[in-house]
């Protein structure tokens, strides 16, 4: 995903949290206005479907743990339901012996100051 799909799914979602309607109202409650609205192809669209989602309350995450001397350290899912108010961790599991899971370059950030 690169950065400009990022920061139009921040605008967007900034724009109908704010209310205002864009060019594609029924889609927006649909992954579907990035392909409706040109932000990607089919292809990329294909790619990114999987881990995205229009609305909700409940999302599962990865968090992968590490150090810039060692690498990674501890990897984790989690299931954290966000109806409830505060938030729960509905399950969470320990990943760490099924290896890393990313490569490096989709885990940190290239120009992060390296020690």
């Amino acid at each position: 995903m690169t950065q400009t799909i990022i920061d139009s799914i921040h605008t967007k979602g900034l724009q109908l949290a704010n209310g205002e309607n864009t060019a594609t109202a029924d889609i927006d409650n649909t992954i579907g206005w990035l392909l409706a609205d040109g932000y990607v192809d089919t292809f990329t669209m294909q790619q990114i479907a999987p881990y995205l989602t229009a609305r909700g309350d409940v999302f599962t995450v990865q968090v992968l743990g590490y150090t810039i001397e060692t690498g990674p350290a501890t990897r984790l899912e989690a299931m954290i339901d966000a109806s409830k108010s505060p938030p729960m961790i509905m399950y969470q599991r320990d990943l760490t012996p099924l290896g890393k899971g990313f490569d490096r370059a989709s885990w940190m950030n290239q120009e992060e100051v390296q020690p």
